[in-house]
C-alpha cells in the first residue's frame, strides 16, 4: 500500500519516509531514508534487501503464472552507491509527523540536560585531589642539559 506524495516532492521531502529502492542488478532495498547526497548515495535505515534468486528467475521464465519468492537479507543500516540506483518508490509515511519529532526531540533534550547537570554536581564535589594513587614524577631536565 504505497503512501501518497505529490509529483513535485524530491528526496529531501522524503526523509524518514519507508523507501523502496531499485538497483541495476535487480536487487530491491526496503528501508527508511536517513539522508542522501548530490550523487544520489543514499542511507538506508532497519534495510533488507530483496531479491530473485536465478533459480527463481529460470522458474518464472517456464511458468509465468507462478509467484515468485524473493530471498530476504536483514542489513539494517546501509549505504547505496548513487550510480547503482534508480528512482526510489514510497512504501508508507514516516511512523511520527515532524511536530511529534520535535516534541520528543524537546522531551529528549530536556532529560538529557537534567541529567547532566546532575552529573556536573556530583563531579564538582568529587573534585579533591585525590592522593591514594601514586602521581606521576614531574618534569625533569636529561642530565646535562643547561638553560639559556
Amino acid at each position: 500500500m504505497p503512501a501518497t506524495v505529490s509529483h513535485r516532492s524530491t528526496l529531501k521531502d522524503l526523509i524518514n519516509y519507508k523507501l523502496r529502492v531499485l538497483a541495476q542488478d535487480g536487487r530491491v532495498y526496503v528501508g527508511t531514508l536517513l539522508a542522501f547526497d548530490a550523487h544520489m548515495n543514499l542511507v538506508l535505515a532497519d534495510c533488507v534487501e530483496e531479491r530473485l534468486s536465478d533459480h527463481h528467475v529460470r522458474n518464472l521464465q517456464k511458468d509465468p503464472a507462478q509467484r515468485p519468492q524473493p530471498e530476504r537479507r536483514v542489513l539494517g543500516l546501509a549505504i547505496l552507491r548513487g550510480e547503482h540506483v534508480l528512482p526510489p518508490l514510497v512504501e508508507s509515511p514516516p511512523l511520527q509527523s515532524k511536530k511529534e519529532r520535535l516534541r520528543a526531540d524537546g522531551r529528549v533534550r530536556k532529560r538529557l540536560a537534567s541529567k547532566k547537570k546532575a552529573a556536573g554536581a556530583a563531579v564538582a564535589r568529587a573534585s579533591a585531589p585525590d592522593r591514594t594513587r601514586p602521581r606521576a614524577p614531574r618534569f625533569q631536565a636529561p642530565p646535562g642539559f643547561k638553560k639559556r
